[in-house]
């Protein structure tokens, strides 16, 4: 029972309603309990820059620091901030006086708190308090008051269907309206069909979006004949009541509940607005065959008014006589300095909490009263408070800046940064409860809301009178839903007492009018665009807008509505974004995860079929994002207010709180996820180009017969991919970033994972074991990678016991789709792009496994014209590009056939080099790009060029673009034209554009750069986020561009170069359109592995010295600078001397290990893929030596053939290069891989021809902490190597901030320092910071020819590299 009740009775009120003062107050108190201990201190995290310990006296030092967490919207550690920085009252306070004003606000939270919650309540009885506030409990409750459903603290799945208002609907109430019980007696509600003509031809054939068209049905004839259904749908005769509104005031509202054992449940509510009542009108359950009465729960109603009266009021209240706003610690948002715009006299004010605080009579303020001059206040944000002069920050939020995350998801990061790290105080069970509490509270608070002031009443519903108002209150719903559901599921997972066990707060299920709003968007744009300026508007723009999800090119148009100036209304434009939104939500709600329906449906429509992406939708919100920007920048945030005073569009589509609801939207991130896991592995073990079926569990034993019967599905092999991701060398590549990136998104999905299998109590979900291993193996990896940084060595490795059957089962691609249909998907439909990677990574796993069913291992001549198929029509559509005559209008075509002809050059090289196709076949071959290159290149120059111009035109301070008298300066005019310095890209001949140089944005930006990545740097850094787009596009595209040229012809500066752009772009980044895969040079490749290899041979050779690996006087590599006799002094620089005396040291040591192997009973042979995770670390700890052994008879293809078949085809894989080819020879190689320890830290494998016992070229492969890499021995000044230096990392930075007092974490410290007597700090991540280039020495142009090995310095500019004219 609520213990407030009775005194909330007996006051008189008047319940009003003032947007950000009532959500304020809840949404405050979470931020502040998040972030505080249970003492009212601020929760704190150890400053890794102040830790050191010392292992003599076994003593640490360290400050401590408020908690730093990510504030941006984007959640990609861009922004970190702690609580004194969010909230406005605690900047600039130090020490004591920081600490007693955060205990005011913390006893301010928790007194918000216990107006819902009688503080000593047990916690068994904490749901049954908060089941009093929920209406929903209320209305669909037994006779004798023991059974109930709510939105929360169910112990059955709920889902809640908010059912559309659309011509489906409508049609559905008319048929409702028109027939009497009479009418349809007799009939089961289940036959639908058996219903007379005249009747059922009154069903008008309609799309059912939500319920579906059998539901609707069933639902229908049940309304009919129940009584407390069908008044509803009574006009008194004699009234002049127009039917047609009343029933569009009538919506629907479907309960749906699951369970044990798997029966549907579905409740119907009504919401009548015209009358202002809300039905609960009967309940049918659904046993997967039939439907039938359950009648457990009797109908009830209940009118606006009386909601706040029967759920025990728990709205903010206004005395009208004292123009004062109460409610208990509603002080609390005038404690934290919150800043309020308001109008006075017909003026604009700004309202600090001086000038709305209320005191007493003796002056104390008073804690649960501010002045009713609120009521009509707003939020004031960034430009509000610059419009007045005002230097200070209000409270950091997206009202604030829609950079910026919403209060209740910055106060969910502190929940997740404080239950994942040991170092950091924790919350305690009792916090976490509280938490979930009030979660559950703002989320009944959404649903039901105030029943006097609103514009749309009683229970939350759609109506196709308030849409903003439906909008705005839905994405409010869903945040805190997510966020309630988020600290139930950690409830369950955490707490090993006290833990009720419950399931989610109820998922919303939504649709939206995908095709209505397309319609008015498009009216929208047309009455706009005939203003448009010629120079602007492509005869295309208009034509491509009309399309159903042309909704990029919509956005394009509304920025240049807006950038020519063109004066367009704040309700069109307003419309037009409130289309955009339901647009958003409706895609988003269509998210397929099986991409065979997706390819079918296209060829069933020949045109986009209404489903999306991940990057669709990712990038739609950036675009969203933009036009958002743009109409808040003239018209102001004002404007967004609803009839509520609810800001409209505040929360866009989040990727994970969508996870958590839509298992489609996860399963698309499993795989996305693991694209890029493979394409890490990948990358440090030199090779994506060897038979890597095996992780996709491929079983090559299996007949074809058996292999058919499995295609729909596949499993991954956890083992397999978990083993080759704890034996990567992190020294290898610069993969920090990438490793962090993964463990966030991981994280996310782990998070979604246990959102659902809180729901899903009886079976965890699909790939909760695989993402919760896989989390903990990257988790490995970083604490190796930063193992003396005292924040990461804290990060949790939760364990979650899934099971051993849990498997990752994904869908197969290839083999259930038409040949033909695939291809046409593949090379003719844009936005195929999105799925190649996909596709063509599900190609090599299939044609892997049907040549493995094959005697000769190779596939079979079907098989091979199938890829020829394939293959012409690429050449075909390549020729048809190359003929254009102009790049307008065909830039997305180019794009997209780049990413094509990517893939399938990569699959060819596959094919080849696991031997699926025959050295000797002739017909299949790579696509040659030169000249496509240099039209992309093209392409790319103009993309980032009208990049440049739009943010110009944004930001023209930034810009030293002046207008002339004549004609308006653009950015393009800037740049130096002149022939002998500019570089000049061709889309044909007379068609040319010149790319920007460094010297060119020094001259615009008026600052100095060396690079041009420095530059655009530092555009990135002083613009919004969803203004980064175009760059991050044109970007995307570069890397490309670099992925498709031969390494021979790649420029590793500007490789360079453009990767720290991307690493920049990634914290700012709303999109997923940049791959994480690295791509090199020929040379830097080379030498990368060559100074790899002799790291591996120092593992038992210590003559080798890699501390300073230099150049001598005469330019070429001095090999003296890496290796040292037996007294320390450097030999001979001579190359042949080199290779020989580490051939003989190889010699010795095989000879060596032979002997050990022959009376070493500790010996025992190793599955490699099939270890265990246990001996991973044991190998780590305590090193140890294996061998394993695979012999087959089949030839090997040779290695020479294959680098002929690639030169001749000018696409050379960036992987198959150097001194070696991959980590495994081709499949059908006999070879030997022998593991060899060093002190614990890695081991050695020796890979030779077991038939010769010939150590000259054997393959050494190094493993620290388990990286393994494959490079052959080379004997003699023969086989002579042209290699190029290291790069150098990038280094971290850490942030200081102030520390005080020392809690729990000392504790922490004590058992589980991480290094002993040393200083602990962390190399800063590529996501926190904006490094500037680290230019290694390099020359340009292609390798040198000649035998001996070099670094070159850096004698010309990048500029340099590719000069021509328009000649």
């Amino acid at each position: 029972m609520n213990w407030k009740y009775s005194i909330i009775f007996f006051i008189y009120i008047i319940v009003a309603y003032c947007e950000y003062v009532d959500y304020a107050v809840e949404e405050l108190a979470a931020l502040i309990l998040a972030a505080g201990n249970e003492d009212g201190t601020i929760a704190r995290e150890i400053d890794p820059e102040t830790y050191t310990y010392n292992s003599s006296n076994n003593e640490t030092n360290y400050e401590l620091r408020p908690i730093l967490i990510d504030v941006s919207n984007v959640g990609n550690n861009g922004n970190l901030m702690d609580i004194q920085h969010i909230i406005p009252s605690l900047r600039g306070l130090e020490g004591e006086e920081l600490n007693k004003k955060f205990h005011e606000l913390y006893e301010l939270a928790t007194r918000v708190f216990n107006t819902f919650m009688d503080p000593d309540t047990e916690v068994q009885d904490r749901p049954a308090n908060i089941n009093t506030y929920d209406g929903l409990r209320d209305l669909i409750i037994s006779k004798d008051k023991n059974e109930s459903i709510g939105l929360c603290n169910n112990d059955v799945k709920t889902r809640i269907l908010f059912v559309p208002n659309d011509s489906a609907i409508s049609m559905m109430k008319i048929f409702i309206y028109n027939f009497e019980n009479d009418d349809i007696d007799g009939i089961d509600m289940n036959d639908f069909d058996k219903l007379p003509e005249n009747i059922k031809s009154e069903w008008k054939k309609e799309k059912f979006s939500l319920p579906s068209e059998e539901l609707s049905k069933v639902i229908a004839m049940k309304c009919i004949k129940t009584w407390a259904c069908k008044k509803i749908f009574y006009i008194d005769e004699s009234s002049d009541v127009d039917i047609l509104k009343y029933l569009d005031e009538i919506s629907f509202n479907i309960v749906e509940t699951t369970d044990s054992n798997n029966h549907l449940h579905y409740s119907v509510m009504i919401i009548n607005n015209y009358t202002g009542q809300i039905f609960y009108v009967f309940t049918l359950t659904y046993d997967g065959d039939k439907y039938s009465d359950d009648k457990r729960f009797p109908p009830k109603y209940s009118y606006y008014d009386d909601i706040s009266y029967n759920v025990g009021g728990y709205h903010i209240t206004f005395d009208k006589e004292n123009n004062s706003i109460n409610r208990e610690g509603i002080n609390l948002i005038a404690a934290c300095g919150t800043i309020f715009v308001t109008e006075e006299n017909g003026k604009q004010i700004i309202l600090k909490p001086k000038d709305y605080i209320l005191k007493d009579q003796n002056g104390k303020i008073k804690t649960d009263d501010l002045n009713g001059n609120l009521l009509e206040a707003n939020f004031a944000n960034a430009e509000s408070l610059k419009s007045f002069g005002e230097n200070e920050e209000n409270i950091i939020c997206d009202r604030y800046d829609i950079s910026y995350a919403t209060i209740k998801m910055i106060s969910k990061r502190f929940i997740d940064k404080r239950l994942n790290n040991i170092y950091i105080d924790g919350l305690t069970d009792d916090q976490l409860l509280d938490l979930n509490a009030i979660y559950q509270l703002m989320a009944i608070k959404d649903v039901f809301i105030d029943p006097l002031n609103y514009g749309q009443n009683g229970m939350l519903h759609y109506t196709k009178n308030n849409k903003l108002e439906y909008i705005s209150q839905m994405s409010d719903f869903e945040e805190s839903r997510y966020l309630a559901s988020y600290t139930q599921s950690k409830l369950n997972l955490e707490l090993k007492s006290g833990s009720t066990g419950l399931t989610n707060f109820a998922t919303p299920v939504t649709s939206y009018d995908l095709e209505g709003a397309t319609s008015t968007a498009n009216d929208i744009i047309d009455k706009y665009t005939k203003n448009y300026s010629k120079r602007n508007l492509k005869k295309r723009d208009k034509e491509q807008a009309l399309l159903v999800l042309g909704w990029i090119d919509k956005a394009d148009i509304f920025e240049k509505i807006y950038l020519e100036e063109i004066d367009i209304k704040e309700d069109d434009s307003k419309e037009f974004l409130a289309s955009f939104h339901e647009a958003l939500k409706e895609l988003n709600n269509r998210h397929t995860y099986d991409l065979v329906d997706e390819i079918k449906t296209y060829n069933e429509l020949k045109k986009d079929s209404g489903q999306s992406s991940i990057q669709n939708i990712s990038v739609l919100v950036t675009y969203f994002y933009k036009c958002l920007r743009l109409h808040i920048n003239k018209f102001g945030h004002e404007s967004l207010l609803d009839s509520n005073g609810r800001y409209v569009f505040r929360n866009m589509p989040n990727i994970n709180i969508e996870a958590s609801k839509n298992t489609n939207v996860l399963f698309n991130l499993y795989e996305e996820a693991l694209e890029r896991i493979v394409d890490l592995i990948d990358d440090i073990y030199v090779s994506n180009l060897e038979d890597t079926s095996k992780r996709y569990g491929v079983d090559h034993s299996l007949d074809k017969s058996k292999r058919n019967e499995l295609s729909e599905t596949f499993e991954i092999n956890e083992n397999y991919i978990l083993n080759e991701l704890l034996l990567i060398d992190y020294n290898d590549l610069p993969m920090e970033s990438r490793i962090e990136n993964l463990i966030i998104d991981i994280h996310n999905i782990l998070t979604s994972i246990e959102i659902h299998n809180n729901d899903e109590k009886n079976k965890p979900i699909n790939g909760s074991k695989f993402f919760s291993d896989l989390h903990n193996s990257l988790m490995i990896i970083y604490k190796l990678m930063y193992s003396q940084d005292i924040e990461v060595q804290g990060l949790r490795e939760p364990q979650r016991d899934y099971g051993t059957d849990n498997k990752l089962i994904l869908n197969r691609v290839v083999g259930r789709i038409d040949e033909e249909v695939l291809n046409d998907y593949i090379i003719n439909n844009i936005n195929s792009k999105y799925y190649l990677s996909r596709i063509f990574n599900h190609m090599k796993i299939e044609l892997s496994s049907i040549a493995y069913s094959n005697e000769d291992l190779e596939i079979n001549e079907i098989t091979i014209n199938q890829v020829k198929s394939l293959q012409d029509k690429i050449n075909d559509k390549l020729n048809l590009f190359n003929e254009y005559t102009t790049p307008s209008g065909h830039e997305e075509e180019g794009e997209h056939l780049l990413e094509v002809i990517n893939n399938y050059n990569e699959l060819v090289l596959y094919l080849y080099y696991t031997g699926t196709i025959n050295s000797e076949n002739k017909e299949i071959s790579t696509i040659d790009t030169y000249d496509f290159i240099e039209k992309m290149k093209y392409i790319f120059t103009k993309n980032l060029i009208d990049s440049m111009e739009k943010i110009s035109i944004m930001y023209p301070d930034l810009f030293n673009i002046n207008s002339s008298e004549n004609s308006e300066k653009t950015f393009y005019g800037e740049l130096n034209s002149n022939g002998n310095v500019a570089t000049y890209y061709e889309f044909i001949k007379d068609v040319s554009i010149i790319e920007p140089s460094a010297e060119d944005y020094s001259k615009i930006l008026g600052e100095k750069f060396e690079y041009k990545s420095e530059a655009i740097n530092m555009i990135i850094n002083k613009i919004e986020p969803e203004q980064c787009f175009e760059l991050e596009k044109a970007l995307a595209l570069r890397k490309n561009i670099f992925r498709c040229e031969n390494t021979l012809d790649r420029n590793q500066d500007e490789i360079d170069e453009y990767e720290s752009l991307y690493n920049n772009l990634v914290s700012k980044s709303y999109n997923r359109i940049v791959s994480t895969k690295n791509y090199e040079s020929f040379e830097y490749s080379r030498y990368r592995h060559f100074i790899n290899f002799l790291r591996t041979l120092q593992n038992f050779d210590s003559h080798i010295v890699l501390d300073d690996p230099r150049n001598g006087d005469d330019g070429n590599f001095d090999y003296s600078s890496i290796y040292v006799d037996d007294n320390g002094d450097p030999i001979l620089n001579s190359e042949s001397v080199f290779f020989d005396t580490i051939s003989r040291n190889l010699e010795m040591y095989r000879n060596q290990y032979e002997n050990e192997n022959n009376n070493n009973d500790q010996m025992e042979k190793r599955n490699f893929y099939n270890s265990t995770n246990s001996v991973k670390y044991k190998r780590m700890l305590n090193g140890f030596i294996t061998y394993d052994v695979a012999v087959n008879n089949v030839p090997t293809v040779p290695n020479n053939e294959l680098m002929r078949r690639i030169q001749r085809n000018q696409v050379q894989s960036e992987r198959s290069q150097g001194i070696f080819i991959s980590r495994a020879q081709p499949r059908r190689a006999p070879v030997a891989n022998i593991y060899v320890p060093y002190m614990g830290t890695g081991a050695v494998t020796m890979q030779a021809d077991v038939a010769s016992n010939n150590i000259n070229g054997a393959q050494i492969s190094s493993s620290f902490y388990g990286s393994q890499e494959k490079i052959t021995v080379i004997n003699g000044a023969k086989n002579s190597l042209n290699l190029w230096t290291m790069r150098e990392r990038p280094r971290k930075y850490s942030q200081n901030r102030n520390n005080n007092n020392q809690n729990t974490i000392a504790n922490n410290i004590q058992k589980n320092h991480p290094q002993n007597g040393k200083n602990v700090q962390r190399k800063a991540s590529s996501r926190n910071m904006n490094p500037k280039l680290s230019r290694p020495p390099r020359s340009q142009g292609l390798p040198n020819q000649g035998k001996n090995i070099s670094i070159p310095t850096r004698n010309q500019s990048l500029a340099n590299q590719r000069k021509s004219n328009k000649n």
